[in-house]
C-alpha cells in the first residue's frame, strides 16, 4: 500500500478518520482517561482533548496528561469500548510526541 501524501490524508472521508489515543488513570481515583494527544483542549496548544466515562469530552493540560501513569489494556478495556460505541476509531499510542504539539497548534491556527 502507498504512502498517503499530507494533501490526501487531508482529504480523508470521516469514516476513513484514526484518532490517535493514550489511555492513562487519573492521580486522584485511578479512573481510567482517554487523551487525544492531536485535539485541542481550549486555543492553548498545551491542552489537549480527554474523555472520562463519568463526564464526556474534557479538557487536559499536556503536562498533566504526562505525569499520569499508564492504564493497562484490561484497566481501559470498558473505556475503549464505549469510545467505539459513540464512533471512535483509535489509534493506541503510549505517549503524546512533539508532532502532536504541532497538531495541535495547526489545528488552533486554522
Amino acid at each position: 500500500m502507498p504512502a498517503r501524501s499530507p494533501a490526501e490524508i487531508l482529504r480523508m472521508q470521516p469514516d476513513e478518520h484514526v484518532t490517535p489515543v493514550i489511555f492513562k488513570l487519573d492521580h486522584d481515583e485511578k479512573r481510567p482517561f482517554a487523551a487525544f494527544p492531536q485535539t485541542p483542549g481550549t486555543l492553548d496548544p498545551y491542552t489537549m482533548t480527554a474523555y472520562v466515562t463519568v463526564g464526556g469530552h474534557v479538557t487536559a493540560s499536556a503536562e498533566y496528561v504526562a505525569r499520569c501513569k499508564p492504564a493497562s489494556p484490561e484497566q481501559y478495556a470498558p473505556l475503549l469500548a464505549e469510545l467505539q460505541r459513540i464512533g471512535y476509531r483509535l489509534q493506541i499510542r503510549r505517549r503524546a510526541t512533539s508532532y502532536d504539539l504541532a497538531k495541535r497548534r495547526a489545528e488552533i491556527a486554522r
